[in-house]
């Protein structure tokens, strides 16, 4: 709220909806975009956003800063090539993003003290 309200007191209220793309952060600038909130989804990729650290407007498509802002495409992606932490891979080691098979139980941290 702080960084909304030093770019407009009067319309920065806490409750209000707003959208906010994910994006992987290319460069050294600090970055948080926000938009109003519009229900169209075709509309969310050239709407603009404003960057709440230097009130610079921004749109995704055509790209007016340097991110990549995640698609639907891209998290799924990601998920499927995340490794599950919570578990070990069928011969005990750590699982890794193309482990395949019946995973076992990582210990707790209970046992592994004792």
């Amino acid at each position: 709220m702080t960084a909304l309200r030093k770019l407009n007191r009067d319309q920065a209220r806490p409750y209000n909806f707003a959208l906010s793309p994910i994006l992987t952060n290319l460069s050294n600038e600090p970055l948080l975009l926000l938009g109003p909130f519009i229900k169209d989804s075709r509309r969310w990729q050239t709407m603009q956003y404003v960057n709440i650290y230097d009130g610079k407007i921004h749109t995704l498509e055509p790209p007016t800063l340097l991110a990549v802002h995640h698609t639907f495409d891209l998290m799924f992606a990601q998920f499927w090539k995340h490794p599950e932490f919570k578990s070990l891979a069928p011969d005990g080691t750590p699982c890794k993003g193309d482990t395949r098979g019946l995973l076992k139980r990582a210990r707790s941290r209970e046992q592994e003290s004792s």
